[in-house]
């Protein structure tokens, strides 16, 4: 059996911008809730800097995560979600190093 994969993406939004990226944010996540492997997805707002955001996304494989991400980077429902960006500061892909859940 394969372990789930979570990527992790901590990205800026312009601040001018904020409120735009609010109302896209829905629609993207819906547009990524239909890649091939998509389990969850969980988007955090820092409160220290509220344009600062979190996305912990679950996915079947590693190989569906990477897939996802291709497909999302020319995906034209997703075009204006990226460009109200301000830059990432980590991706990555983990898996679980625990062999129990805690």
């Amino acid at each position: 059996m394969q372990s789930p994969v979570f990527e992790v993406v901590v990205y800026k939004v312009q601040e001018e911008k904020l409120n735009a990226f609010l109302q896209q944010q829905p629609l993207a996540h819906n547009a990524i809730k239909q890649f091939k492997g998509f389990k969850s997805l969980h988007s955090l707002r820092s409160l220290e800097s509220p344009n600062t955001f979190v996305d912990y996304c679950e996915w079947e494989s590693h190989e569906d995560a990477v897939k996802a991400n291709e497909l999302a980077m020319n995906a034209p429902e997703l075009k204006m979600f990226f460009e109200l960006g301000d830059g990432v500061i980590t991706f990555g892909h983990y898996t679980s190093g625990l062999l129990t859940k805690v």
